[in-house]
């Protein structure tokens, strides 16, 4: 620089605030990673080059089971298998052994005794008391535990046998149906009043009994 020339004009100031995100900078001008230089707002990171792509998100099947309708796989969701089903019915059943016996006690009974080669019979009026008792006990038993525990999705005996019901969209029946599911299964002694259609699961694609195909239900299995 020679004498008297003046010195250089001062560098610019740096832009109003700098930056989005970019670090001061060092001598006067903005860097590579000023303003204008980020990713877009809540654009994700870049995957690395050569990385594997994330595993698609698998959702869960009809009726909660990973195979939907038909499923066997083991485990909470698949479709319950015969002896399970049994052995909710059984124990629901037995709940109404205490009003039968009642019943059975109330009813009229016709007795016949031979004397001498000659026959008489008897009736006895029976008790009206116990035989009303023993329908009202049953009727409830029926209501409360294959009604309204049953439309919930589990019975006692269900819940013993570490199984469900449910509707077509994976949800409890309520009680009217569930009621209903119970008249007909009327269907499964239709034959011969064989008990074939109870024995349909045992066979069936979708282990159903005829009255489960008339409602259109199901039965899981859950955790006991």
């Amino acid at each position: 620089m020679s004498y008297g020339t003046p010195p250089p004009p001062p560098p610019p100031p740096p832009p109003p605030g700098g930056g989005y995100g970019a670090p001061p900078p060092s001598d006067g001008f903005p860097s590579s990673g000023g303003y204008g230089q980020q990713p877009g707002y809540g654009a994700p990171p870049p995957t690395p080059y050569g990385a594997p792509p994330p595993p698609p998100v698998q959702m869960p099947g009809p009726y909660g089971a990973p195979g939907g309708v038909g499923s066997s796989t083991p485990g909470a969701g698949a479709l319950a298998q015969w002896p399970q089903r049994a052995l909710g019915y059984i124990v629901d059943y037995a709940l109404s052994i205490p009003g039968s016996i009642l019943y059975f006690i109330g009813l009229p009974k016709t007795t016949t005794l031979t004397i001498n080669g000659q026959t008489t019979a008897s009736t006895s009026a029976g008790n009206l008391g116990l035989l009303l008792l023993g329908l009202v006990i049953m009727i409830a038993v029926w209501v409360w535990n294959r009604g309204i525990k049953g439309g919930q999705g589990q019975t006692i005996g269900r819940k013993m046998a570490g199984v469900t019901l449910v509707d077509a969209n994976g949800a409890p029946l309520g009680t009217g149906k569930a009621l209903l599911r119970d008249i007909a299964h009327i269907l499964d002694s239709i034959i011969c009043g064989l008990p074939i259609g109870w024995l349909a699961p045992l066979w069936d694609a979708k282990r159903q009994t005829w009255g489960d195909k008339v409602m259109n239900t199901y039965v899981l299995t859950v955790p006991k």
